[in-house]
């Protein structure tokens, strides 16, 4: 049935040694909410030994949002953000209540270069004073204030607003007047002015600040507490994968797999430990590709289709896109759980899961 597709904003997944991992899609409306009511669950479901929120690859959204879950984990009256213009008095945001969650549930945040705007307000805010340790890589340096202002050189089109929406802007079923006869609606020139800049509590800027020939003269952006790069796949690989992956014979694979063992399909999708002696006939598999490909290389590319198989099966995607949120080939995710656990009596050598990763690696 054809039907409008909404995408979570928060996936929530529980990860070995009690830690709550959330990955947050963008700053909507209530996320702030959301993110203590899971919060709220896995304390009262079991061990919670703390949280893992990913804020990677997400653009920002509503400033509101990014104070909100500032006020979650810290006191009352901490400056989480302010706006300086050169016209009028500085805004300063600041947390309103007592934290909602407590100090001894540790906080790690992944940042990359597409976290921006609202993300970078709270991986700062929250890093400045204290509350979190942010793993990943510098951010991408949005932090500027912009209004749109039309001009009088050109007007917009007259359109006559329906019942429906009465919003003052032009809906595709309002019937407009066509001025120059293009058959669609046309607005009428704009200029888009920076009134103002965003500012963290340790006075750093947000925006990355450019010249008029776009020279950097200030960077800008969080640089995380713990640089750790994602690996990049090298251009032999890469040109190797494209070969293998025209046929694609590992998603054929990952479907024998999951229809002979559905039970360990997926324990293999949630962690395999990195050996290939798990996976049924893989010496037979792997020769059949006739590859130079390593092993561990195809085992990754088996292991993200059968994530994606036993995810169709259950009706609930694994957090994180592609290896990114699957800590089993995320070294961004594993720091954050390991800077979580050395908060708590646990260690990241001595949890089975992390302990294997270890030895093998």
């Amino acid at each position: 049935m054809r039907d409008t597709i909404k995408l979570p904003t928060l996936q929530p997944e529980m990860l070995p040694g009690g830690i709550l991992y959330l990955e947050l899609l963008d700053f909507s409306e209530d996320v702030a909410n959301r993110i203590v009511e899971e919060i709220t669950q896995a304390q009262d479901s079991g061990t919670l030994n703390g949280v893992v929120l990913d804020l990677r690859n997400n653009g920002g959204g509503y400033l509101r949002e990014a104070v909100a879950i500032c006020d979650v984990f810290l006191p009352a009256d901490k400056v989480v953000v302010t706006t300086r213009s050169r016209m009028g008095a500085d805004e300063i945001y600041r947390t309103r209540s007592r934290a909602l969650v407590p100090d001894d549930i540790p906080l790690s945040i992944l940042i990359n270069e597409y976290s921006a705007s609202a993300s970078e307000i709270v991986s700062g805010a929250l890093s400045i004073h204290g509350r979190a340790v942010t793993v990943g890589a510098r951010t991408y340096g949005k932090g500027s204030v912009q209004n749109v202002f039309p001009l009088s050189t050109q007007q917009d089109e007259r359109f006559q607003e329906s019942s429906r929406s009465r919003n003052r802007i032009h809906d595709e079923w309002e019937e407009f007047e066509d001025r120059n006869g293009n058959g669609k609606y046309d607005y009428g020139s704009r200029i888009k002015l920076t009134i103002a800049y965003y500012y963290l509590p340790d006075g750093s800027t947000i925006h990355t600040q450019r010249d008029h020939d776009g020279r950097i003269v200030e960077l800008g952006g969080v640089e995380p507490d713990r640089n750790i790069e994602f690996p990049e796949i090298s251009f032999v690989v890469a040109r190797e994968l494209n070969r293998i992956l025209e046929d694609n014979p590992f998603r054929p694979y990952a479907d024998r797999l999951f229809e002979d063992n559905k039970e360990l399909a997926v324990k293999l999708a949630i962690n395999d430990n990195h050996d290939t002696a798990l996976y049924p006939g893989w010496d037979d598999f792997f020769q059949s590709l006739d590859t130079e490909l390593e092993e561990q290389e195809v085992r990754r590319w088996v292991r993200r289709q059968l994530r994606g198989v036993v995810s169709d099966a259950r009706g609930k995607v694994f957090p994180g896109n592609g290896f990114a949120g699957d800590y089993v080939e995320d070294p961004q995710l594993r720091e954050a759980i390991r800077a979580v656990l050395e908060s708590t009596s646990l260690t990241y050598d001595t949890i089975p899961e992390y302990a294997d990763f270890v030895a093998k690696r």
